[in-house]
């Protein structure tokens, strides 16, 4: 029988006028049944936050803890070093044996499952859209408790500034990227998992299982129907 997971996601408010609440508890919603609804396995939904009010009853929610970096005026970026703590062993307390975190910025299209099905202790999205940086953050799935080094090894002080040096974008996927190295097992275009701005900003691919929109405010909308994109559109 396979192991429960947990599917964690992210809302916080950012300190930063310009950029307030990016995302919402809809859409926290929004994305938590869309994969309820293409993930027929056991699990449970955790949402680490500062803002619960209208988070749906399937979703814990437990309050997020702050960000050992400050935003340096890019809070979508800033906050997400808070998530390297996913690696501490201690989260195992939270989200149990197994999580897959998943952002915001995405629409579930297909069955999860056999993404989910991995083996590996950890896996990690290649969309291969920023050179030098072999994952994004937007999604990872994680035996809680291995890798323990990208937690242990994490300098607030220091990191974000060996990251820059090393030509690594973003933050949370810099330092996983700097401490790991490009082997890590990883999914791909080929698993069903697709970059809108690169692969599909016209029309959804068949085998496509989800897709994320990194960088945009808000996942693209269909431009027919004016509904999220990504149901409408397979081509």
């Amino acid at each position: 029988m396979p192991e429960p997971l947990t599917v964690v996601f992210w809302l916080w408010h950012s300190p930063n006028p310009r950029w307030g609440f990016q995302y919402t508890a809809e859409d926290v919603n929004r994305v938590a049944y869309q994969v309820a609804a293409n993930l027929p396995v056991e699990r449970r939904f955790v949402c680490f936050t500062d803002a619960p009010d209208g988070l749906a009853p399937l979703i814990d929610a437990h309050q997020i803890w702050p960000c050992p970096v400050g935003d340096g005026g890019l809070p979508e970026q800033g906050g997400c070093w808070r998530r390297l703590r996913m690696f501490d062993p201690a989260m195992r307390e939270i989200v149990g044996a197994r999580y897959l975190s998943v952002d915001l910025d995405c629409v579930v299209t297909g069955d999860l499952t056999p993404l989910v099905e991995r083996k590996e202790d950890l896996v990690l999205w290649a969309p291969g859209s920023a050179p030098g940086t072999p994952y994004n953050g937007s999604m990872w799935l994680h035996r809680t408790g291995t890798r323990p080094i990208v937690w242990h090894s994490f300098n607030p002080a220091a990191s974000p500034g060996f990251c820059r040096a090393q030509g690594l974008t973003g933050s949370d996927q810099a330092w996983i990227s700097a401490v790991l190295g490009p082997g890590e097992a990883k999914w791909t275009a080929a698993d069903g998992v697709y970059h809108y701005g690169l692969h599909c900003q016209e029309r959804l691919p068949r085998d496509a299982r989800i897709v994320f929109a990194p960088g945009e405010r808000k996942i693209p909308v269909d431009r027919r129907s004016g509904e999220p994109w990504g149901y409408n559109d397979v081509g």
